[in-house]
């Protein structure tokens, strides 16, 4: 088998199993990184003390603020957007570092 051929299949099943493999990596986000957790804990936080977040994100019937509750849900827009941010960063690392140990294992780079 060519190593052009064993690229191929590699993208293939990194597209096939994609969301199995992001569930791993932020898994262990979640058990490494301290900051994360926080930010984490800080959404269920507001999810449970404030229950016309998951109103607005569920999209059940109309719904009005106070200027309170606005406050409230850009605070946690702001920091689901922090989350995601470490995720996203978390993410593109690790591809870095599983494409360096491809390129070492097919002897491209050493």
């Amino acid at each position: 088998m060519k190593e052009t051929d064993r690229f191929c299949d590699l993208v293939k099943y990194m597209e096939d199993y994609f969301p199995e493999v992001e569930g791993m990596i932020l898994e262990d986000l979640g058990e490494q990184d301290s900051g994360y957790q926080a930010v984490c804990e800080q959404l269920c936080s507001m999810i449970r003390k404030y229950p016309f977040i998951t109103a607005i994100i569920e999209g059940s019937g109309d719904i009005v603020l106070s200027a309170e509750e606005h406050q409230i849900l850009k605070e946690f827009f702001k920091t689901d957007i922090e989350k995601e941010e470490i995720e996203r960063k978390q993410l593109y690392f690790q591809g870095h570092v599983d494409g360096y140990a491809y390129l070492k294992k097919i002897k491209a780079v050493r």
